[in-house]
């Protein structure tokens, strides 16, 4: 094992922050483990510390409690924590140190946020405020009716081919869905016009053709979607994405008395806990209310 019990942390840091240039490791992460890890220098050295040694799980703890009393969030205090831990995973798998005081950290409770919805009306609006005079426009209107009406998600979405669009049984087959899980999700009149319009106008309607295709024919891109929200405006007025339109989607199927495995099905989540997330919205109507009335 080499001997790195008095080697300066700062030393040790900077030689596990330039692994982290692997292009296999996602480039924010990178930086975030290095801000990280030089902040955690920083504050222990304060305390007289600066090598391994003195790196003690009470030290760790101290650091954690630290970071909490200056109002750090707690997923940046989780992150942390993991900053650390890879740091040190590093230096076993590396170097053979086996003293591991940031193994089992306590890190704050992961809270998940609220899902950002729009009420039905503000997302009727938002549909409206696309005229329907181009071909484009009523390409660009079944992008924003699938989120609303079907709750796709933007990679479900633009992945469509005209042959998962079921015309007859008024359903759209996912066969590439999150975590490859494939699905059906059914749809009303509503998206079955806005379909209608769109195939009308469009010479690429094979089977094997995709729904929504860019001005030369080709899948259109993420990239062309946002242009496209920014371009009608309904970014910058409303903040309006494609999963706040899923978002809107789903909350509204809860507001209207559908139950809770249904959510599940047609939403895609492998685990109902991600579908329990919508009840919350209730928690906040609630509280809505009584504020109205003072």
């Amino acid at each position: 094992m080499t001997d790195l019990s008095r080697t300066p942390l700062t030393e040790l840091i900077s030689a596990f922050i330039s692994t982290l240039g692997d292009p296999r490791r996602q480039a924010s992460t990178a930086r975030a483990y290095r801000d990280d890890l030089r902040q955690l220098c920083q504050i222990v050295a304060d305390d007289g510390v600066r090598d391994l040694v003195g790196l003690t799980r009470p030290v760790l703890l101290r650091w954690t409690r630290a970071l909490a009393t200056r109002g750090y969030a707690s997923e940046t205090i989780r992150r942390r924590v993991s900053a650390v831990q890879a740091f040190f995973r590093y230096l076993e798998t590396e170097h053979g140190w086996t003293q591991n005081p940031a193994a089992r950290l306590p890190r704050p409770k992961r809270i998940d946020p609220l899902p950002r919805a729009y009420d039905w009306a503000t997302a009727q609006a938002i549909l409206a405020s696309i005229p329907a005079k181009t071909r484009l426009d009523l390409r660009n209107r079944l992008l924003v009716g699938i989120w609303l009406y079907a709750g796709l998600r933007l990679a479900e979405t633009l992945s469509l081919d005209w042959a998962d669009i079921l015309g007859a049984q008024r359903q759209i087959r996912l066969r590439r869905g999150k975590g490859g899980q494939p699905r059906t999700v059914s749809y009303g009149d509503e998206l079955d016009g806005l379909l209608a319009a769109w195939r009308g106008t469009s010479s690429l309607t094979a089977p094997v053709d995709p729904v929504f295709v860019g001005r030369r024919g080709r899948r259109l891109a993420a990239k062309a979607v946002y242009a496209m929200l920014r371009q009608y405006g309904i970014y910058d007025r409303w903040g309006f994405t494609p999963h706040r339109g899923r978002h809107t989607h789903l909350t509204e199927l809860l507001r209207r008395g559908t139950n809770l495995r249904t959510i599940q099905l047609r939403a895609g989540h492998r685990d109902i806990r991600s579908s329990m997330t919508y009840l919350r919205v209730f928690d906040d109507d609630e509280r809505r209310a009584g504020d109205a009335l003072g």
